[in-house]
This record gives structure tokens, sequence and C-alpha cells, in this order.
């Protein structure tokens, strides 16, 4: 499965690339499901990343579902962050094994910038038998977090770079 998303933002590139990718870790401030995010506790980062990766927490429970998000490439001169990402702890109805995203980011005009997504979802066999249910949930999904990132993102007031 893939799905790409568009979503225009009306922020400088620079400004975009900030709430993407230099904050990374601070997902849970804007996106209501991630109940707290953290860095991955990791010794290496690729070069000019500020973290290896995050945790996102799912769930208020203790030992509740998580999604490890390990950066694997971080390239501001090309404005492109991918990452690789693994379900932990989630229960067994949870049609989603991992996830590989790219967001990729492009200049409209001097204060719009298009954000792309692309994810490839690798699902469990019983995600495979209900695909259409399992895509048309991850792309409401995404949708809803591209506008509260947005949302979040349009708020900022950054310096020009």
């Amino acid at each position: 499965m893939k799905i790409n998303f568009t979503i225009e933002i009306n922020q400088p590139i620079n400004t975009v690339w900030h709430a993407l990718a230099e904050d990374f870790v601070n997902i849970h401030q804007w996106y209501g499901p991630v109940k707290n995010s953290y860095d991955i506790d990791a010794t290496t980062k690729l070069p000019g990343a500020s973290c290896a990766g995050r945790v996102c927490e799912l769930t208020d429970k203790p030992n509740g579902a998580k999604a490890s998000e390990t950066i694997t490439v971080y390239d501001k001169s090309k404005w492109l962050l991918e990452l690789d990402v693994k379900i932990l702890d989630a229960p067994a109805i949870m049609p989603i094994r991992s996830n590989y995203a790219i967001f990729e980011l492009n200049t409209i005009s001097p204060n719009q910038t298009l954000l792309t997504v692309k994810v490839a979802p690798e699902l469990k066999a019983h995600g495979v038998i209900l695909y259409p249910l399992v895509k048309m949930g991850i792309t409401l999904e995404f949708k809803k977090m591209l506008q509260a990132f947005k949302g979040h993102t349009e708020k900022l007031s950054l310096p020009a770079a």
C-alpha cells in the first residue's frame, strides 16, 4: 500500500522545516492522538538532525501502543525527511505492522510551502484482507494530522532565515 498526501502551508519553507524536522520530537504538543513524545534513546543521529528519532505514545496506558520513528534521511538542503516507523505494544487487532514515510517540502511562494507526504505501510495479514477499510482509516488519520500540522505551523512566528 502506498498513499500520497499534499497540503499547502502559509509559511516560508524554513518555518515549515523547523516545525517538521528541527522540532521533530514535540509532535505531542500539536497532534492530539499522540499523548506524549520523546527522543529515541540512541547515541547516533544523522548530521544536522536534532535527534535520532522519536517515540510517540498513542495511549495514556503505561504499556500502551507506541510508534517508534527513526529518522533515516535528514537533508535540509533538499527539504527531505524520511522515517522508518515501527508499531510497538499495539493490540493484535492493529492492522499495521510498520510504515515508511517520506516528507518533502517545496516552495510555492516566499510565504507558502507545499508539504508532500508519501507513506508505505506494511500490513498484517488481516490488514491485507481489510485493505479498503485500512486504507480509508490511514487516509483519514493522515489528513487530520496534516491539518493539525498546518494549524500549528501557521501560528509560528520565527525569524527569517
